[in-house]
């Protein structure tokens, strides 16, 4: 396992394109090219680069916006949504999206991203994992075609012309990323303003089952002590079991595996969480899990049930991050998307939906990533060791051979 093999990321975007259906709006625009994932036979060390890119972002943004409450993040979401967005753009606003992203050479992006789709993409009942990408664009404009035909080849997106006036099209969009999700993500959009002209969508869905799940009858009610003194009451699932465990004078950390190729990376601080947040950054907490920390340790788990949804708006902090051109209505260039005449393309928008369910099975998770484009004009059985998360914790659900983390999150009690 790479450096980062045990940092859970993952509130990924939804499905492989799944071509036209009869309520969708117009056709979609077609391709001369379809999707034809790269298999990963190795993990090369400009491949885990980029995974660690993706992670570090989705990290950084998620200590940004996280404000004492319980977070969900998907980084592979948000990075797929970028490195789409990187291609729409031209000159030093493509530049900047690559420096924020992180890849230390822009060429490699579409193949590492393309590998990573067909890699991630499972439909087996006990580890599903599904990428979906998608472009709407207003049926006033034209998408030019070598951007539809690298969406197409690279990223599997459906990409629709549609009626940005008509509220039916607020309906379609939602629909699309529901289907994708599982049912977990709805009314991902309220209405879409008159300046829209184009989104560029993401969808992680992920359904894992426990390799070691809990008993249900050994769920019950128990203190659950929050970071200001105060204390609640969670529904605590517990099972005695080896995992993959490491510790030092800071954290505890442990690896709960589901079922196939990924595992929930659970950090729970000796301290305080925001103790833990503020000295622990990304590539330290990736250390704490390299193949010579973690070993096969009894522990006795307790691990909170937990149901809760989020919603990340982004654009601040990724201005703060240093994301600057995309978002800037005059000097933004994505003439690589499409032509508008009098009128500037520009970032007006980019959040990100994600909600988890963790129970005694397993967990089941979604995040929806909308880029929204607008235009300046128009749009021998040992004791077990204690391992006991009844205080917040921060928590990675990640791919085990690439280490991409499909999500991240901070549980701070109910």
């Amino acid at each position: 396992m790479k450096p980062f093999k045990g940092f859970l990321s993952i509130i990924i975007c939804l499905a492989m394109l799944s071509g036209c259906t009869a309520n969708q709006p117009n056709a979609p625009i077609g391709s001369n090219v379809s999707f034809a994932g790269t298999r990963i036979e190795n993990v090369s060390s400009t491949f885990q680069d980029s995974v660690h890119a993706s992670n570090r972002l989705g990290y950084n943004l998620l200590i940004n916006i996280q404000e004492g409450a319980n977070t969900l993040f998907s980084p592979v979401s948000l990075s797929m949504a970028l490195a789409m967005a990187y291609n729409a753009a031209s000159g030093e606003t493509a530049e900047n999206i690559a420096d924020i992203m992180g890849d230390t050479d822009p060429t490699l992006i579409n193949p590492h991203y393309n590998a990573l789709i067909a890699h991630l993409n499972r439909t087996n009942d006990e580890d599903k994992i599904q990428i979906g990408n998608s472009f709407w664009i207003s049926d006033t404009l034209v998408a030019k075609q070598p951007y539809v035909d690298i969406l197409s080849k690279d990223f599997g997106a459906e990409i629709h012309s549609a009626d940005f006036g008509d509220q039916k099209t607020v309906s379609l969009i939602n629909a699309w990323v529901e289907e994708q999700t599982n049912g977990l993500l709805k009314d991902t959009l309220k209405e879409i303003d008159p300046l829209t002209l184009a989104y560029l969508m993401n969808t992680v869905y992920f359904k894992g089952k426990w390799v070691n799940a809990f008993e249900e009858t050994a769920t019950v009610s128990m203190p659950f002590y929050l970071e200001e003194g105060a204390t609640d009451y969670v529904s605590m699932m517990m099972q005695t079991t080896s995992f993959q465990y490491h510790a030092n004078n800071d954290v505890q950390v442990a690896a709960l595996p589901y079922k196939n190729q990924t595992r929930m990376v659970i950090y729970l601080p000796k301290g305080s969480l925001s103790d833990f947040i503020e000295n622990y950054d990304y590539d330290k907490m990736a250390e704490l899990t390299s193949d010579d920390q973690m070993k096969h340790t009894r522990l006795a788990l307790s691990l909170p049930k937990f149901e809760y949804s989020v919603s990340n708006p982004l654009k601040k902090p990724l201005i703060e991050m240093g994301m600057i051109l995309p978002f800037d209505e005059v000097h933004a260039d994505f003439s690589n998307m499409v032509d508008t005449q009098n009128a500037n393309v520009f970032i007006g928008d980019i959040f990100q939906n994600a909600r988890i369910i963790n129970d005694e099975a397993g967990t089941e998770a979604a995040a929806v990533t909308v880029i929204k484009f607008e235009t300046t004009s128009m749009p021998i059985i040992d004791d077990p060791i204690e391992f006991n998360c009844n205080k917040p914790f921060f928590y990675v659900i990640e791919d085990v051979t690439t280490g991409a983390a499909l999500f991240m999150g901070t549980y701070w009690g109910q």
